[in-house]
């Protein structure tokens, strides 16, 4: 299956879906299990989960910031469609115009700043595997237990 890009040259996420299913599905059976898959788009079913304090306070902050923003008469007309966001712990308000290159028309990408704190800190409370767990032979020899696999199937499938 030939997967399509966005605009911007990213991976469709949404053709992944089968791609990924098949695969682990065809994994599975190669060890004579099976393993329904079901997809989702949790995005959806995330957004209906209830909001932890920082989604409280995001919300209401930006709301505050779009009403202000609309509320405010000295705005000129034409700026009225903006983007709300928060950087650097400021609303700040970003025209629409500002948001788009002028040799594409296209919306910028915008990049996460991994050197900042915010994203540092949200980095460390993430449950990730890394490259180094797969390297460390205790955790590799579990990793291939929880698998259902030897340790050498493991090596030949997952270690690069």
């Amino acid at each position: 299956m030939e997967v399509r890009h966005d605009p911007y040259g990213h991976v469709r996420l949404e053709e992944i879906h089968p791609v990924l299913r098949r695969e682990i599905q065809r994994r599975f059976a190669e060890r004579n299990e099976e393993l329904p898959v079901v997809e989702t788009t949790l995005g959806y079913g995330l957004r209906s989960a209830a909001p932890v304090p920082f989604d409280i306070d995001y919300t209401r902050s930006l709301g505050y910031g779009a009403v202000s923003y609309l509320m405010d008469e000295s705005s000129e007309e034409i700026l009225r469609v903006a983007l709300i966001c928060i950087e650097d712990g400021s609303l700040r308000t970003l025209p629409l115009q500002e948001l788009r290159d002028p040799n594409t028309c296209r919306t910028r990408v915008s990049v996460v700043d991994i050197d900042s704190d915010y994203y540092t800190s949200a980095r460390q409370y993430m449950i990730r595997l890394e490259k180094q767990d797969l390297e460390d032979l205790e955790m590799a020899a579990k990793l291939a237990v929880a698998a259902n696999l030897t340790q050498e199937e493991f090596a030949t499938s997952y270690l690069l």
